[in-house]
Protein backbone atom coordinates (compact mmCIF):
# COMPACT_ATOMS: atom_id res chain seq x y z
CA UNK A 1 0.00 0.00 0.00
CA UNK A 2 0.88 3.58 -0.39
CA UNK A 3 1.81 5.99 2.56
CA UNK A 4 -1.13 8.36 2.61
CA UNK A 5 1.92 11.16 3.82
CA UNK A 6 4.55 11.15 1.62
CA UNK A 7 3.19 8.33 -1.06
CA UNK A 8 5.92 5.90 -0.58
CA UNK A 9 4.73 2.28 -1.08
CA UNK A 10 5.05 -0.26 1.96
CA UNK A 11 4.48 -3.90 2.38
CA UNK A 12 0.30 -4.62 2.88
CA UNK A 13 0.56 -5.73 6.41
CA UNK A 14 3.02 -2.85 7.40
CA UNK A 15 1.89 -0.43 10.19
CA UNK A 16 4.40 2.51 9.90
CA UNK A 17 5.87 3.72 6.54
CA UNK A 18 8.95 2.68 5.90
CA UNK A 19 10.61 6.37 5.16
CA UNK A 20 8.32 8.74 6.81
CA UNK A 21 7.56 6.67 9.86
CA UNK A 22 3.74 7.75 9.25
CA UNK A 23 0.72 5.78 10.75
CA UNK A 24 -0.52 3.32 7.83
CA UNK A 25 -3.38 1.48 10.23
CA UNK A 26 -5.89 3.68 9.08
CA UNK A 27 -5.63 3.70 5.76
CA UNK A 28 -5.21 -0.25 5.92
CA UNK A 29 -8.91 -0.79 7.34
CA UNK A 30 -10.15 1.70 5.08
CA UNK A 31 -8.85 -0.83 2.08
CA UNK A 32 -10.09 -3.97 3.92
CA UNK A 33 -13.70 -2.16 4.48
CA UNK A 34 -13.92 -1.35 0.81
CA UNK A 35 -12.41 -5.03 -0.26
CA UNK A 36 -15.49 -6.45 1.97
CA UNK A 37 -17.53 -3.95 0.84
CA UNK A 38 -16.69 -5.13 -3.07
CA UNK A 39 -17.37 -8.84 -2.20
CA UNK A 40 -20.43 -8.12 -0.63
CA UNK A 41 -21.78 -6.48 -3.59
CA UNK A 42 -20.32 -8.90 -5.80
CA UNK A 43 -22.07 -11.33 -3.70
CA UNK A 44 -25.21 -10.05 -3.83
CA UNK A 45 -25.24 -9.46 -7.39
CA UNK A 46 -24.44 -13.73 -7.71
CA UNK A 47 -27.23 -14.12 -5.32
CA UNK A 48 -30.08 -12.41 -7.12
CA UNK A 49 -28.89 -13.64 -10.83
CA UNK A 50 -29.12 -17.44 -9.28
CA UNK A 51 -32.84 -16.43 -8.03
CA UNK A 52 -33.92 -15.19 -11.37
CA UNK A 53 -32.74 -17.95 -13.29
CA UNK A 54 -34.15 -20.41 -10.88
CA UNK A 55 -37.45 -21.99 -12.59
CA UNK A 56 -40.64 -22.63 -11.13
CA UNK A 57 -41.30 -25.31 -8.57
CA UNK A 58 -43.13 -28.10 -11.00
CA UNK A 59 -46.94 -27.75 -10.80
CA UNK A 60 -48.65 -30.84 -9.98
CA UNK A 61 -51.89 -30.89 -12.00
CA UNK A 62 -53.66 -33.97 -10.14
CA UNK A 63 -53.07 -32.86 -6.80
CA UNK A 64 -53.73 -29.09 -7.49
CA UNK A 65 -57.23 -30.22 -9.06
CA UNK A 66 -58.22 -32.49 -6.25
CA UNK A 67 -57.24 -29.67 -3.64
CA UNK A 68 -59.39 -27.42 -6.01
CA UNK A 69 -62.76 -29.35 -5.85
CA UNK A 70 -61.89 -29.32 -1.85
CA UNK A 71 -61.16 -26.08 -1.49
CA UNK A 72 -61.41 -23.96 -4.34
CA UNK A 73 -60.90 -20.73 -2.85
CA UNK A 74 -57.47 -21.48 -0.37
CA UNK A 75 -55.81 -23.53 -3.07
CA UNK A 76 -56.34 -20.89 -5.42
CA UNK A 77 -54.54 -18.25 -3.38
CA UNK A 78 -51.71 -21.01 -2.01
CA UNK A 79 -50.94 -21.38 -6.17
CA UNK A 80 -51.85 -17.73 -7.03
CA UNK A 81 -48.18 -17.01 -8.75
CA UNK A 82 -48.58 -20.57 -10.48
CA UNK A 83 -51.68 -19.54 -12.25
CA UNK A 84 -50.41 -16.37 -14.04
CA UNK A 85 -47.81 -18.79 -15.80
CA UNK A 86 -49.16 -19.19 -19.36
CA UNK A 87 -48.20 -22.58 -19.88
CA UNK A 88 -49.83 -23.75 -16.60
CA UNK A 89 -53.27 -21.92 -17.76
CA UNK A 90 -53.23 -23.52 -21.29
CA UNK A 91 -52.39 -27.03 -19.59
CA UNK A 92 -55.45 -26.14 -17.27
CA UNK A 93 -57.77 -24.78 -20.39
CA UNK A 94 -56.96 -28.09 -22.07
CA UNK A 95 -57.68 -30.58 -19.31
CA UNK A 96 -60.94 -29.32 -18.49
CA UNK A 97 -62.13 -28.92 -22.78
CA UNK A 98 -60.90 -32.36 -22.88
CA UNK A 99 -62.33 -33.48 -19.37
CA UNK A 100 -65.81 -32.05 -19.97
CA UNK A 101 -65.54 -33.02 -24.14
CA UNK A 102 -64.45 -37.14 -22.77
CA UNK A 103 -67.58 -37.08 -20.65
CA UNK A 104 -70.30 -35.69 -22.80
CA UNK A 105 -69.30 -38.16 -25.23
CA UNK A 106 -69.63 -41.00 -22.61
CA UNK A 107 -72.95 -39.49 -21.97
CA UNK A 108 -74.17 -39.54 -25.31
CA UNK A 109 -72.91 -43.14 -26.02
CA UNK A 110 -74.91 -44.75 -23.11
CA UNK A 111 -78.09 -42.62 -24.02
CA UNK A 112 -77.39 -44.07 -28.11
CA UNK A 113 -77.61 -47.89 -26.80
CA UNK A 114 -79.75 -47.56 -23.75
CA UNK A 115 -82.68 -47.01 -25.04
CA UNK A 116 -86.53 -47.30 -23.91
CA UNK A 117 -88.64 -50.14 -25.12
CA UNK A 118 -92.30 -50.81 -24.15
CA UNK A 119 -93.94 -53.51 -23.05
CA UNK A 120 -97.71 -53.67 -22.61
CA UNK A 121 -96.90 -56.16 -19.93
CA UNK A 122 -94.07 -54.04 -18.66
CA UNK A 123 -94.81 -50.67 -19.53
CA UNK A 124 -91.13 -48.92 -20.35
CA UNK A 125 -88.06 -50.69 -19.79
CA UNK A 126 -84.35 -49.94 -20.94
CA UNK A 127 -82.26 -52.08 -22.99
CA UNK A 128 -78.91 -52.06 -24.79
CA UNK A 129 -79.02 -51.98 -27.99
CA UNK A 130 -74.79 -52.07 -29.05
CA UNK A 131 -76.10 -52.08 -33.15
CA UNK A 132 -76.60 -48.54 -32.35
CA UNK A 133 -73.53 -47.42 -32.00
CA UNK A 134 -72.61 -47.85 -35.83
CA UNK A 135 -74.78 -44.40 -35.93
CA UNK A 136 -73.06 -42.33 -33.95
CA UNK A 137 -70.93 -39.97 -36.05
CA UNK A 138 -67.40 -39.93 -34.37
CA UNK A 139 -65.92 -37.16 -35.93
CA UNK A 140 -68.90 -34.80 -35.67
CA UNK A 141 -69.68 -35.65 -32.16
CA UNK A 142 -65.67 -35.23 -31.06
CA UNK A 143 -65.61 -31.83 -33.01
CA UNK A 144 -68.44 -30.33 -31.87
CA UNK A 145 -67.89 -31.29 -28.05
CA UNK A 146 -64.89 -29.22 -28.31
CA UNK A 147 -65.78 -26.54 -30.02
CA UNK A 148 -68.41 -25.68 -27.52
CA UNK A 149 -66.08 -26.41 -24.56
CA UNK A 150 -63.76 -24.48 -25.65
CA UNK A 151 -65.84 -21.95 -26.58
CA UNK A 152 -67.02 -21.73 -23.00
CA UNK A 153 -63.81 -21.16 -21.17
CA UNK A 154 -62.62 -18.99 -23.26
CA UNK A 155 -65.75 -16.66 -23.53
CA UNK A 156 -66.46 -16.53 -19.64
CA UNK A 157 -62.37 -15.31 -19.91
CA UNK A 158 -62.65 -12.50 -22.38
CA UNK A 159 -65.95 -11.78 -21.24
CA UNK A 160 -64.68 -10.98 -17.39
CA UNK A 161 -61.45 -9.45 -19.14
CA UNK A 162 -63.01 -7.06 -21.05
CA UNK A 163 -65.44 -5.83 -18.79
CA UNK A 164 -62.25 -5.82 -15.85
CA UNK A 165 -60.85 -3.11 -18.09
CA UNK A 166 -64.05 -1.20 -19.21
CA UNK A 167 -64.35 -1.08 -14.92
CA UNK A 168 -60.33 0.51 -14.98
CA UNK A 169 -59.16 -3.28 -13.18
CA UNK A 170 -55.92 -4.49 -15.10
CA UNK A 171 -56.13 -8.26 -13.81
CA UNK A 172 -54.11 -10.73 -15.98
CA UNK A 173 -55.77 -12.51 -18.81
CA UNK A 174 -53.79 -15.63 -18.14
CA UNK A 175 -54.96 -15.36 -15.01
CA UNK A 176 -58.53 -15.04 -15.84
CA UNK A 177 -58.35 -17.81 -18.15
CA UNK A 178 -56.87 -19.65 -15.63
CA UNK A 179 -59.81 -19.03 -13.27
CA UNK A 180 -61.89 -19.65 -15.94
CA UNK A 181 -60.72 -22.98 -16.62
CA UNK A 182 -60.56 -24.21 -13.24
CA UNK A 183 -63.99 -23.12 -12.01
CA UNK A 184 -65.15 -25.82 -15.10
CA UNK A 185 -64.44 -28.54 -12.70
CA UNK A 186 -67.22 -29.29 -10.59
CA UNK A 187 -69.63 -29.32 -13.71
CA UNK A 188 -67.16 -31.63 -15.44
CA UNK A 189 -67.32 -33.85 -11.80
CA UNK A 190 -70.91 -33.92 -11.80
CA UNK A 191 -71.22 -34.62 -15.08
CA UNK A 192 -69.66 -37.61 -14.67
CA UNK A 193 -70.91 -39.16 -11.61
CA UNK A 194 -74.61 -37.51 -13.19
CA UNK A 195 -74.26 -40.35 -15.81
CA UNK A 196 -74.03 -43.40 -13.71
CA UNK A 197 -76.22 -42.07 -10.64
CA UNK A 198 -78.94 -41.94 -13.24
CA UNK A 199 -78.80 -45.79 -13.65
CA UNK A 200 -80.27 -45.75 -10.21
CA UNK A 201 -82.56 -42.95 -9.72
CA UNK A 202 -82.89 -40.54 -12.60
CA UNK A 203 -83.94 -37.24 -10.62
CA UNK A 204 -80.49 -37.93 -9.58
CA UNK A 205 -78.78 -37.30 -12.85
CA UNK A 206 -80.46 -34.03 -12.80
CA UNK A 207 -79.53 -33.22 -9.13
CA UNK A 208 -76.03 -33.83 -9.12
CA UNK A 209 -75.62 -31.92 -12.49
CA UNK A 210 -77.66 -28.94 -10.87
CA UNK A 211 -75.48 -29.07 -8.12
CA UNK A 212 -72.09 -28.74 -10.11
CA UNK A 213 -73.58 -25.89 -12.06
CA UNK A 214 -74.21 -23.54 -9.26
CA UNK A 215 -71.03 -25.05 -7.50
CA UNK A 216 -68.68 -23.96 -10.55
CA UNK A 217 -70.63 -20.89 -10.81
CA UNK A 218 -69.89 -19.48 -6.78
CA UNK A 219 -66.70 -20.37 -7.32
CA UNK A 220 -66.29 -18.56 -10.67
CA UNK A 221 -68.02 -15.36 -8.73
CA UNK A 222 -65.84 -16.02 -5.40
CA UNK A 223 -62.28 -15.98 -7.51
CA UNK A 224 -63.26 -13.43 -10.29
CA UNK A 225 -64.06 -11.02 -7.76
CA UNK A 226 -61.19 -11.39 -5.80
CA UNK A 227 -58.63 -10.48 -8.33
CA UNK A 228 -61.00 -7.67 -9.78
CA UNK A 229 -61.43 -5.98 -6.11
CA UNK A 230 -64.58 -3.98 -6.86
CA UNK A 231 -66.49 -1.67 -4.07
CA UNK A 232 -70.06 -2.15 -3.11
CA UNK A 233 -72.19 -0.98 -6.18
CA UNK A 234 -69.42 -1.27 -8.77
CA UNK A 235 -69.37 -5.10 -7.77
CA UNK A 236 -73.10 -5.07 -8.36
CA UNK A 237 -72.88 -3.72 -11.37
CA UNK A 238 -70.27 -5.41 -12.92
CA UNK A 239 -71.41 -9.55 -11.85
CA UNK A 240 -74.27 -8.24 -13.41
CA UNK A 241 -73.21 -7.02 -16.92
CA UNK A 242 -71.02 -9.95 -17.17
CA UNK A 243 -73.13 -13.02 -16.01
CA UNK A 244 -75.51 -11.20 -17.95
CA UNK A 245 -73.77 -11.22 -21.53
CA UNK A 246 -72.87 -14.75 -20.18
CA UNK A 247 -76.65 -16.04 -19.68
CA UNK A 248 -77.41 -14.20 -23.50
CA UNK A 249 -74.70 -15.51 -25.26
CA UNK A 250 -75.09 -18.96 -23.58
CA UNK A 251 -78.97 -18.67 -25.01
CA UNK A 252 -78.13 -18.02 -28.59
CA UNK A 253 -74.52 -19.91 -28.93
CA UNK A 254 -74.94 -22.94 -26.49
CA UNK A 255 -78.83 -23.75 -26.26
CA UNK A 256 -79.35 -23.52 -30.20
CA UNK A 257 -76.48 -25.18 -31.18
CA UNK A 258 -76.56 -28.01 -28.07
CA UNK A 259 -80.15 -28.67 -29.07
CA UNK A 260 -79.70 -29.10 -32.73
CA UNK A 261 -76.60 -31.16 -32.71
CA UNK A 262 -75.52 -34.36 -31.69
CA UNK A 263 -74.83 -33.78 -28.20
CA UNK A 264 -78.53 -33.63 -27.33
CA UNK A 265 -79.17 -37.21 -27.77
CA UNK A 266 -77.22 -37.21 -24.13
CA UNK A 267 -80.39 -35.30 -22.77
CA UNK A 268 -83.42 -37.24 -21.99
CA UNK A 269 -86.43 -36.64 -24.23
CA UNK A 270 -88.65 -34.46 -21.84
CA UNK A 271 -85.50 -32.42 -21.25
CA UNK A 272 -85.30 -31.61 -24.95
CA UNK A 273 -89.01 -31.05 -25.44
CA UNK A 274 -88.40 -28.35 -22.90
CA UNK A 275 -85.61 -26.64 -24.16
CA UNK A 276 -87.25 -26.89 -28.04
CA UNK A 277 -89.84 -24.59 -26.39
CA UNK A 278 -87.52 -22.02 -26.31
CA UNK A 279 -85.67 -21.84 -29.77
Amino acid sequence: MNCPNCGTYNEINASFCMKCGGALNQNSELITNKMSETNSFTQNEEAIETNEKKEMPPFHYLSFLIAFLLKPFQTFKENDSQLKNTKTSLILSVISVIGLAFVNIIRTIITTIHVASFDYKKGYTYIWKWENLKNIKWLEIIFQNLLIFVGVVLVIAVVFYIMSLIFKKNISFVKTLSISAISMLPILLSMFLATFAGFIWNPLNIGITLIGCVYSIIILYELINSEVSLEKDYKIYFNTICFGILIVLGYYFFMKFFIGSAIASSLPSSANDFLNNFK
